[in-house]
């Protein structure tokens, strides 16, 4: 799903938010291996980099989508002008990205090493109890942080 979301489509924006999405939910769901066999920490580490890598299009991109919800609910304001100023500054912070990164390859690159990295994990051998443990920790953790 990452690499499809990476993939070329017409809305960039709204890729990287999937790809980021993703992310996030395959680093909780390696969090719950933490304390087991499985050797994830390389790869959450690349994952979090990668997600990391992204953060800056996808917050220049929810700048220009709230100035547009609060033009539309101000029209009176000046926030047309600075929602146009916003999508000019995203629109050239993707080109930048993309001019260092064509079409996101060095990300697909990582993300194949994430996927041999993680393919190369005993799966086969994934219990019952390697995944109770890592519920029970991260109930500990949420009430904790509660």
């Amino acid at each position: 799903a990452i690499a499809e979301a990476l993939s070329p489509q017409p809305d960039v924006h709204d890729a990287v938010h999937r790809a980021r999405k993703t992310i996030r939910r395959l680093r909780a769901l390696l969090a719950l291996l933490e304390n087991s066999h499985f050797e994830t920490d390389q790869a959450d580490a690349a994952l979090r980099r990668l997600g990391q890598g992204l953060s800056a299009l996808r917050d220049a991109h929810v700048v220009v989508d709230t100035c547009q919800r609060l033009a539309a609910q101000q029209p009176a304001l000046p926030w047309a002008e600075v929602g146009r100023r916003l999508t000019v500054r995203r629109d050239a912070r993707l080109a930048q990205a993309l001019a260092r990164d064509p079409a996101f390859a060095r990300r697909h690159a990582a993300l194949g090493r994430i996927v041999r990295d993680l393919q190369a994990q005993p799966w086969e051998s994934l219990g019952r109890r390697d995944l109770r443990k890592g519920l029970a920790r991260s109930e500990r953790r949420t009430a904790k942080a509660e």
